[in-house]
């Protein structure tokens, strides 16, 4: 690095290690600031004079004013810039409308037009930096974020816009729907056949599937559940309720191990690693 006429090599070098070092375009009295003491705390003249020479030579990059009047430098382009100030937008919080970040975020990106910054967005959603979110309940338009979609922002966002429509708050809302859920839960356990009924049903279709068992022939337990045709937590504690009782004797498969997931998946468990493949009447 070569001496010019706005700085030594080692002042160049410090100017350019310190914009380095920020997470942010400075202007030149910012950076100067930051300089350390000594002779790289040059005047601000002579500072501007190096850092329009740094980027004539492409060593830094020139962005337009934001707060103050002046103009900022870094050694990061502008698209680097946006791209930093989109996810710190976005990065907690709800998700937000295209026309919501550029509205955050358009007069600290002044080197940039609504148009160019649309398709930045777009590069960013298919890179995965950045997460598309489906429109809300009522909505048009797509969302952005740094998190993937949640349910819990839609079922928010529409108990909101339910609530404001019926004039109630959202936690009314809640409490409505916690009273649809127990009463679909007493409906179903209402619908729902009991224990001995249940067993009922286990010992009739093992005669009927093979009727030598009613002298003990052993049924199986793949072919009993499909014949009773109940869901699997409701067959399975039926049949040890039965074997509890003495009613019935249930075999015990000695390799578990040697069957595939999907055969396994078929025998009845007792969750510890036991899986038992038949079943037959006991006298």
């Amino acid at each position: 690095m070569t001496k010019s006429e706005f700085g030594t090599p080692g002042q160049i070098e410090v100017v350019l290690k310190t914009l380095q070092q920020s997470e942010e375009p400075l202007t030149a009295e910012k950076l100067r600031d930051r300089l350390p003491p000594g002779p790289y705390r040059i005047s601000k003249e002579q500072l501007s004079g190096l850092l329009e020479d740094q980027v004539a030579l492409g060593h830094v990059h020139r962005f337009k004013f934001y707060i103050s009047k002046s103009s900022r430098y870094w050694t990061r382009d502008v698209e680097f810039y946006a791209r930093e100030c989109t996810l710190r937008a976005i990065h907690e919080g709800r998700p937000y409308t295209q026309s919501e970040v550029w509205a955050k975020l358009k007069t600290m990106l002044k080197d940039y037009t609504v148009d160019r910054y649309k398709q930045l967005l777009r590069h960013m959603v298919r890179e995965k930096q950045v997460c598309e979110w489906p429109p809300f309940l009522g909505g048009r338009t797509k969302l952005l974020s740094a998190r993937p979609p949640e349910a819990q922002a839609y079922i928010q966002d529409a108990l909101a816009k339910i609530g404001k429509k019926l004039g109630i708050v959202p936690e009314q809302l809640i409490e409505t729907v916690a009273e649809l859920r127990k009463r679909e839960r007493r409906a179903v356990e209402a619908a729902a056949p009991s224990m001995d009924d249940l067993c009922r049903t286990i010992l009739d279709r093992m005669v009927q599937i093979k009727p030598a068992a009613a002298s003990g022939a052993p049924v199986s337990l793949r072919e009993l559940r499909k014949a009773v045709g109940i869901e699997r937590a409701g067959f399975d504690a039926a049949v040890f309720h039965l074997a509890e009782q003495g009613r019935v004797a249930i075999h015990h498969h000695d390799y578990p191990s040697s069957l595939t997931e999907g055969e396994r998946n078929e025998m009845v468990t007792d969750g510890r690693g036991n899986y038992y493949s038949a079943i037959s009447l006991r006298y």
